[in-house]
């Protein structure tokens, strides 16, 4: 069955056609996964920063700098995109964007065989600017105990110990805990698929660091750990293709070349979301640190 707008969109210009009209849309940067090809898409959720949209079945989303770019982001010239919210579900149109000075932003990460001993170094710093940086309701009690107390209430501290409980399950190579952690938290990207988002990446770094083949144990992760939430499912999906939005490929950028710069990354990258940037960091740096003491748990299960 074909999609067809809700009464409250039939008549109405689209939303990209009706904003067109009267601002000039233009992109800076087109993620590497967009097919410019495929025009016409409907509005999933709208932000002052991210307006989503799914279009041909894929999650295409238009964002501010103040984002960045990704690999399925087109970031276009606009500090505020709140002109084009209030219109969730309307059809979109990106043929009103002016896609012709726009650059094609490379999402995967440069990495390669890589010193254990510097690159666990500056690892540890990431872990210190997380501990003390991150939002009090993150999973970076996963990192430091003494953060476990920012879960007062009962629901908070159920949350908190299932989190802990499916995470640590999983990296102890049961990779059917994915069930329990997949969209287990608080947040639009619920915190356990967060932790699973940077499970994935930390799997792709170290199997390329390592010359290891780790597509189809990421695949298989991925498979389980898709829901119906079409922004997750997005983030998750990326992880585990080895594709990394912006700030976050600054970050591995910095935790491989230039420790100066970890800082200033990490900070940009912690700012994402209430909790997202650190539940990402969280489980990017755990299982890393437990990849380089006793490699991926899951092959050693096979």
């Amino acid at each position: 069955m074909s999609w067809a707008p809700p009464a409250f969109c039939l008549g109405v210009p689209s939303l990209l056609e009706e904003a067109g009209n009267s601002v000039n849309i233009v992109a800076v940067s087109v993620g590497d996964d967009i097919d410019l090809n495929a025009k016409r898409g409907v509005v999933h959720t709208a932000f002052r920063h991210v307006i989503n949209c799914i279009v041909d079945g894929r999650l295409v989303s238009i964002v501010t700098p103040a984002i960045g770019s990704g690999p399925n982001n087109i970031v276009v010239d606009s500090a505020d995109l709140t002109f084009l919210t209030g219109r969730e579900e309307c059809a979109c149109h990106l043929t009103v964007i002016d896609f012709s000075n726009a650059g094609v932003f490379d999402s995967r990460p440069v990495l390669d065989e890589h010193d254990s001993s510097e690159f666990l170094t500056n690892l540890h710093f990431l872990e210190q600017i997380v501990i003390r940086e991150a939002s009090p309701l993150s999973c970076a009690f996963m990192l430091d105990e003494r953060r476990a107390g920012f879960f007062s209430t009962p629901f908070e501290i159920g949350v908190r110990d299932h989190l802990r409980r499916s995470y640590a399950g999983f990296l102890n190579g049961s990779i059917e805990e994915v069930d329990l952690l997949k969209g287990a938290g608080f947040g639009l990207t619920p915190q356990g698929d967060d932790l699973i988002s940077g499970t994935l990446i930390a799997i792709y770094a170290y199997g390329l660091m390592k010359q290891l083949p780790t597509e189809g144990l990421r695949h298989d992760i991925y498979n389980r750990a898709r829901t119906s939430n079409e922004i997750s499912n997005s983030f998750l999906l990326y992880a585990s293709l080895g594709r990394v939005y912006e700030k976050f490929k600054d970050l591995l950028d910095a935790l491989a070349h230039n420790r100066t710069r970890i800082h200033d990354a990490a900070s940009r990258f912690l700012d994402i979301g209430e909790t997202s940037g650190a539940d990402v960091s969280t489980g990017f740096t755990i299982s890393m640190k437990q990849f380089y003491k006793g490699g991926l748990p899951w092959l050693l299960k096979e």
